[in-house]
């Protein structure tokens, strides 16, 4: 929760100094409430945060650094994301298409050559 007194002689878990009114407690830590960032870009956490190994992360940085990867467009696949695991990889489901002619494989079946898909049309004629 945010927004608390800490106790007398509290140490914020970023500065190392006292703590004096206001302070965020998150994590089992306590913060100075203008102290709780990003552990990588330092960005105010005051609209939620995520956790890694007990750190925490704003959206982007923790997508960035820890979030799957879509081998189609390179994007981070989030919990929102519709996705697919083929050919070893992970995909967004529009992303999964045929390498020859960017029909949509996402919602079936297709082949693949040289690890690449392809639709049933190309994969007569494999690349």
């Amino acid at each position: 929760s945010s927004g608390i007194n800490a106790e007398y002689g509290e140490k914020c878990d970023k500065c190392k100094q006292p703590i004096t009114g206001a302070a965020v407690e998150a994590l089992g830590k306590t913060f100075h409430a203008d102290h709780f960032t990003c552990t990588s870009c330092n960005l105010l956490l005051n609209a939620g945060f995520n956790v890694h190994e007990g750190d925490q992360f704003c959206q982007k940085c923790y997508s960035a650094k820890f979030m799957p990867r879509c081998e189609g467009c390179s994007e981070a696949i989030d919990s929102l994301s519709e996705w697919v695991s083929a050919l070893d990889k992970n995909w967004h489901k529009h992303c999964l298409v045929c390498t020859v002619c960017k029909c949509s494989l996402g919602g079936g079946g297709f082949f693949q050559s040289a690890g690449k898909p392809l639709c049933t049309v190309h994969s007569k004629n494999k690349i």
